[in-house]
């Protein structure tokens, strides 16, 4: 697929530090430029609304002095609750659109075809539909490379939050109309399911740098 501009609000969400690295994931360097770099190269041109939601005013000031790409910034709106819900609700309540792509500042092979792929679902379904999220055959799903449907949306995440349910699973349940895309259909355009990885561990650090290494097959 070309990628095209979509009617749709990106929301990164780039909370600091992760407790398994232990550092900021957003601002480690890899070929000079930091992560969240790399994540909004593969879907700046598909939005012309990119939210970056963080935690701190320090963080804040240290991503606008990394990223070149344009973007608006916003700090949480309760950063005392550590959960990406927090960013996520403050995203996208920012959101210039009604749909919002949701994903992490940590998934550097995101392909712009798969968001592609997700939208077009979103558009042309006739049922009631207020969320697109890919599901592996083990029922597995990826709440943070979804699009979503803004206000039914920031009234899951309120109500989820409300009840101090944190993970980033827990406010889905409260969205109806919420539609699960088989990664059958997402292998069509990604075979490798590269858009999915992110990097959590120092393992998943050290593979990334491979994968970088061995880019030309991807």
């Amino acid at each position: 697929m070309k990628s095209i501009k979509m009617d749709l609000s990106i929301v990164i969400v780039a909370g600091g530090k992760a407790k398994r690295l232990g550092v900021d994931k957003a601002l480690i360097f890899i070929r000079d430029k930091p992560l969240i770099a790399h994540t909004l190269e593969n879907v700046r041109d598909i939005s012309d609304d990119i939210i970056i939601v963080t935690k701190t005013d320090k963080r804040l000031g240290n991503l606008k002095q990394v990223i070149k790409s344009p973007a608006r910034y916003f700090l949480d709106d309760n950063p005392s609750i550590e959960s990406p819900l927090i960013g996520a609700l403050t995203g996208l309540k920012n959101a210039v659109h009604e749909r919002v792509l949701l994903i992490g500042c940590d998934m550097p092979f995101i392909k712009a075809d798969v968001i592609e792929l997700l939208y077009n679902h979103y558009s042309k379904v006739r049922s009631l539909c207020n969320a697109v999220i890919p599901q592996f055959p083990n029922g597995y799903i990826e709440p943070l490379c979804a699009i979503y449907g803004k206000d039914p949306t920031i009234k899951a995440l309120e109500m989820s939050i409300e009840e101090k349910s944190f993970r980033m699973k827990a406010f889905i349940d409260h969205i109806a109309g919420a539609h699960f895309v088989p990664i059958a259909k997402i292998k069509a355009v990604d075979p490798n399911l590269i858009t999915f990885f992110n990097v959590n561990t120092r393992y998943h650090l050290e593979k990334l740098i491979k994968i970088f290494e061995d880019r030309e097959e991807y």
